[in-house]
């Protein structure tokens, strides 16, 4: 399974290097996207930077979303629950619940228990 599949399970161990570079790959990325972007006066770079920043953006949010789902299959639960990680505040609690709930001992629905 790649880090791009909603499919099998990811155990806590890979999940929070995985968040936690995420994160800080996306406050370095964003924030000097955000620099060029203002200090830049060409309306061409400003142009190609937000575009690169929007695929960034949708890359990034793709690897969370798989990362998360592939959690919840550990936990033996469906990957819908993901979705509360839309909402502000609550996502906060979706992303520690995850981090914190040990995964299911051996097969489960989802796949064979991640090594």
């Amino acid at each position: 399974m790649g880090i791009f599949s909603f499919e099998g399970r990811v155990n806590r161990s890979t999940y929070w290097p995985t968040i936690i570079s995420l994160l800080i790959v996306i406050a370095v990325v964003t924030f000097g996207i955000q620099y060029v972007l203002a200090a830049s006066s060409s309306q061409a770079i400003s142009n190609s930077f937000a575009l690169l920043d929007l695929l960034f953006t949708i890359l990034v949010t793709w690897i969370l979303l798989a990362t998360y789902v592939k959690r919840c299959h550990d936990i033996n639960m469906s990957g819908w629950l993901v979705l509360l990680a839309l909402i502000p505040f609550v996502n906060l609690l979706v992303l520690l619940y995850l981090g914190i709930v040990p995964g299911t001992s051996g097969v489960n629905k989802y796949g064979e228990e991640p090594q």
